[in-house]
């Protein structure tokens, strides 16, 4: 949803021949899932023209996010808790869409679901798939093409349970065939890394769940192919 939203708000007007849309499958469900909830949000895959106008509102955004910054720094000063990682990470900024909330704090409550399994239900997967067919009538529209890549997890190439497997491979089948229906071109890294020896070397000390530098060139190079 926050994708869609800002591609809403931010991209669509730009003159652009293919649009990529990374799908990771740890949590872009899970983030679905949530955000689906926020009346905001809805508002950009129900309403087809709603914007907030929110390129047109820099100043404003700016001034929103110095308080809120400000406000984090000094609560949290006298505490020592005050986090420079989350500071330079700007984590706030995936907030932007939501600031003509009232209460701000709701937006801390986004990502927070009580059942991340229901992640995968059909009515999350619909939503989804509502959201790919929105965004590629947009870009057809516009003489543009989207170009889907599916990133798997890290967990795929552990030794894991049969279950999580099978859950896996299913939701992997079920969002590229919907893909392939719709005539969608996309790269699936997940079939690519299956081709190399020892995939988890591109995951910082194997565990972590973004490449290293070496699996960002990777990843590159195999959407390079597709454009």
């Amino acid at each position: 949803m926050f994708q869609y939203a800002i591609f809403k708000e931010y991209a669509y007007d730009l003159k652009f021949k293919k649009l990529i849309w990374v799908f990771y499958e740890n949590n872009d469900l899970e983030n679905l899932y949530s955000e689906i909830n926020n009346s905001i949000l809805k508002s950009y895959l129900n309403k087809n023209n709603f914007s907030q106008n929110l390129k047109n509102n820099v100043t404003e955004i700016d001034n929103m996010f110095k308080s809120k910054l400000i406000n984090e720094y000094q609560n949290k000063k006298g505490k020592n808790k005050f986090s420079l990682y989350n500071f330079l990470k700007l984590k706030l900024s995936r907030k932007v869409l939501n600031f003509k909330t009232k209460k701000m704090n709701n937006i801390n409550n986004l990502y927070n679901s009580d059942n991340p399994q229901g992640a995968f239900n059909e009515v999350n997967f619909k939503n989804y798939f509502l959201i790919l067919k929105k965004i590629n009538n947009l870009l057809k529209n516009k003489n543009a093409q989207l170009l889907f890549v599916y990133v798997p997890e890290n967990k795929r190439y552990k030794e894991m349970s049969e279950s999580y497997t099978s859950q896996s491979e299913f939701n992997r089948k079920k969002i590229l065939d919907f893909v392939s229906t719709e005539n969608i071109e996309f790269v699936d890294i997940y079939e690519k890394f299956s081709n190399i020896n020892d995939p988890l070397k591109y995951y910082p000390f194997r565990i972590k769940t973004h490449f290293t530098e070496e699996g960002y060139e990777l990843v590159s190079s195999f959407i390079m192919e597709k454009l």
